[in-house]
């Protein structure tokens, strides 16, 4: 070989060596960099994932507090936009309530329908969201409120009147007199009107006088009657001033009325009901003079003040001149007592002039109710004759009811066109039969055609037979479907009852229904349902029937919320206590439940908290689907926490996963070949090092031969750690020895590195 070939193949070799060194060193240097992104990258994705997490931890409190109010009976849309002072601690969602009942004056003010305002009937929920129309149910239970409480007549006066008044109505436009806190509920307190009374004075001067209560809302009359003057209200003795004066009813009263008015043969109260408009009735008062020539006076001597105002009524119009033969003017003359007696005639007809409907009632007990009819606010009874009402009887009730009438108990007559009822008979069916028929029929009828079915009746009809489009075929078949309903519900509660009662239960049973036999022999589980129809016999109206029906579904009921509540006092972590259940139960529901509304995580969840399924169902059926039922599901996160949890899980171990792989191929070889020959080549290159020798003092590798890692690496260790210094002489290659050559710099003795320490 030349010296030019040599010195060029000494300087290309070595400048080769340089350039595959940069290279090498370029690589390393990529893949630090492609390390360091990974780790920065990774760094980022957990926190986002922690800052979602706690997101989700802090909303969840706020969230239950939204479903304890829903719970409640709050809406979730007036929650959002009214209660979140409520959501932001447990101390705020106490003091939300309080507040509430301190302002209102109710415990559940949030969802008692009001009783004044323009929005009767509706809570102040729905007040507050502005959801309603302007028109509203009226009816003559509200004109007598309207009576009674806002014209300020006090109990005792108008109860005679008012209390018989029968519930039902049309439509009218709202009251616009504006009622805040608790007036919604209790209206607003005002000085009431008591008992009247007529005084005539010793200069022969009559006057109509009133009693009024010193504390608004309140009937504490006292004494003194004023009298209604243009000027407003004056005590009577102030009124006569130094005038000696006397009621009419006294003796002296009486004389002095023969004495100045001999003419007078009785005096007579007169009552009016005004319809002022968007539901606001008013009573006015008034005085018959009947005269001994078979002639009359009529004059009002009381007008609300309400009326005066609205109308522009001018009393000092309406000023009463004095009998003839009566001394002096007394004090009618006087600015500041001049009392009125406005003739009925001109008062009817200056209301009308204004569009406003005037009635006069009397003292019977129809006479308020034929008043309020005269003005519109209720309409004429319905007509139903008996031949009609045997055919619905018949025709519907009959049908309807799920009893067995033969041909006989319900015989047409074709010359009548209706039908003979016979329903005479000494057995149980019998006796219900002729129950339906009289006792929980007609009184029903009767209502429908005064248009007084009560809301009890009506809600379990499922129809409101006071509205006009109700029929009394179709109102007769809904009382044979509730019948039906009810007698079914009844009958198959007592066979469910019984059904799984050993001898000693069944026996207790009979000792408390207080019934040994039934249509003459013993009472058993067999001959349950003649004890139930017996039962049902023995109603006597058909609000007992609902009452019974109400009783017998409160303690079905009671039986399926002890078995629910057991269930839930069960659960795991429960420990027997209901409540705590429920709140696990609550949890899991928060947890599990997003935005998509899928309940299938829910369920699993359930499942694996519960174990049993029949179980799950039990308390899906009666606990579950009502939270469900008032969950809304724009509060809750897109994906469920439980999920973002275990994702966020699963994260966390593909990151770890990812750090054990990048730690375990750091500094490893690829595994030891199959083929003999590349074995061999592989154990020179690895086992070269003369410092590594193996437990029998040959040279040994620092790699696994079968993975590559470097020894003491283990994928089931966590990333950075190895396995622990060997005490003894250690195995094969895996002596106390390698292991300082390895890791005696960067570990502790128990395989964890010193940076952890």
């Amino acid at each position: 070989m030349s010296i030019m070939r040599a010195f060029a193949k000494g300087y290309l070799g070595g400048e080769l060596d340089k350039f595959q060194a940069m290279a090498e060193r370029q690589v390393k240097e990529d893949d630090r960099k492609a390390k360091l992104a990974d780790d920065i990258e990774r760094a980022r994705k957990q926190a986002e994932i922690d800052a979602e997490f706690e997101e989700l931890k802090l909303d969840k409190e706020a969230k239950r507090r939204k479903m304890d109010l829903m719970s409640l009976g709050f809406k979730s849309e007036f929650i959002d936009q009214h209660a979140g002072y409520a959501l932001s601690s447990d101390t705020n969602f106490k003091n939300y309530l309080d507040m509430g009942k301190e302002i209102y004056g109710l415990t559940n003010w949030w969802k008692t329908p009001t009783n004044h305002g323009g929005n009767i009937g509706q809570t102040i929920q729905e007040i507050a969201m502005n959801s309603s129309g302007n028109t509203q149910n009226f009816n003559t239970q509200s004109a007598v409120n309207t009576v009674k409480n806002e014209n300020n007549i006090s109990d005792n006066v108008a109860g005679s009147q008012f209390d018989i008044t029968p519930t039902t109505g049309g439509s009218v436009s709202k009251d616009k007199v504006q009622y805040i806190g608790s007036e919604l509920f209790y209206g607003k307190k005002k000085q009431k009107i008591g008992e009247g009374k007529r005084f005539i004075s010793s200069t022969g001067e009559i006057v109509d006088a009133f009693q009024i209560s010193q504390t608004p809302g309140e009937e504490d009359f006292g004494s003194i009657y004023y009298v209604p003057t243009i000027d407003g209200n004056v005590p009577v003795s102030r009124y006569f001033n130094n005038v000696s004066y006397f009621s009419t009813d006294s003796e002296k009263g009486k004389s002095f009325i023969e004495q100045y008015n001999p003419t007078l043969k009785e005096q007579k109260d007169l009552k009016f009901l005004v319809d002022m408009g968007e539901g606001n009735l008013q009573y006015v008062s008034g005085r018959r003079d009947t005269l001994t020539d078979g002639s009359f006076n009529d004059v009002i001597t009381y007008i609300p003040k309400n009326i005066v105002t609205k109308t522009n009524l001018m009393l000092n119009q309406y000023i009463p001149s004095q009998a003839e033969g009566v001394p002096g003017e007394g004090n009618m003359t006087d600015p500041e007592f001049k009392h009125y007696e406005m003739p009925v005639k001109n008062f009817k007809i200056f209301m009308e002039d204004k569009g406003i409907s005037v009635a006069s009632f009397g003292d019977t007990k129809d006479s308020l109710a034929m008043a309020a009819q005269e003005l519109g606010v209720v309409t004429a009874p319905r007509e139903l004759k008996i031949i009609n009402r045997n055919r619905i009887k018949a025709e519907n009730i009959a049908v309807a009811s799920g009893f067995d009438y033969s041909q006989k108990q319900l015989n047409y007559n074709e010359f009548t066109e209706g039908y003979d009822l016979s329903l005479f008979g000494n057995t149980t069916e019998d006796k219900i039969k002729q129950n339906v028929f009289t006792i929980l029929s007609d009184p029903l009828l009767d209502n429908w055609q005064n248009r007084t079915v009560s809301d009890e009746v009506n809600n379990a009809l499922g129809i409101n037979g006071n509205e006009e489009g109700v029929t009394a075929s179709t109102f007769a078949t809904a009382i044979g479907k509730s019948i039906n309903n009810i007698s079914s519900n009844i009958r198959g509660y007592y066979k469910d009852l019984v059904k799984d009662m050993d001898e000693d239960q069944f026996a207790n049973f009979k000792k408390r229904a207080g019934v040994n036999t039934v249509m003459g022999e013993d009472l058993t589980k067999e001959n349950i349902d003649q004890f139930a129809l017996q039962q049902l016999s023995e109603v006597q109206s058909f609000e007992d029937l609902i009452n019974f029906n109400t009783r017998i579904n409160e303690d079905k009921q009671s039986r399926l919320d002890d078995s629910v509540n057991t269930a839930i006092g069960n659960l795991p972590g429960a420990n027997g206590n209901t409540s705590t259940g429920m709140d696990i139960i609550d949890g899991v529901i928060m947890e599990t439940m997003s935005q998509d509304g899928n309940k299938d995580l829910l369920q699993v969840e359930l499942l694996n908290l519960i174990g049993n399924q029949a179980t799950v169902q039990l308390i899906n059926d009666n606990y579950v689907a009502e939270k469900l039922a008032n969950l809304d599901t724009s509060t809750l996160p897109e994906k469920s926490i439980l999920q973002t949890d275990m994702d966020r899980k699963e994260t966390t171990q593909t990151l770890e996963d990812m750090d054990k792989e990048v730690w375990l191929r750091t500094d490893s070889v690829d595994p030891i070949p199959t083929i003999p020959s590349e074995a061999a080549e592989w154990r020179q290159q690895n086992a070269s090092d003369p410092n590594v020798l193996n437990f029998f003092g040959g040279q040994g590798s620092l790699y696994d031969e079968n993975t590559g890692f470097q020894i003491f690496k283990s994928p089931d260790l966590k990333p950075g750690h190895v396995e622990p210094r060997p005490k003894g002489e250690g195995v094969a290659s895996k002596t106390p020895k390698n292991w300082d050559l390895l890791y005696a710099k960067t570990h502790n003795a128990d395989g964890i590195p010193k940076t952890q320490e």
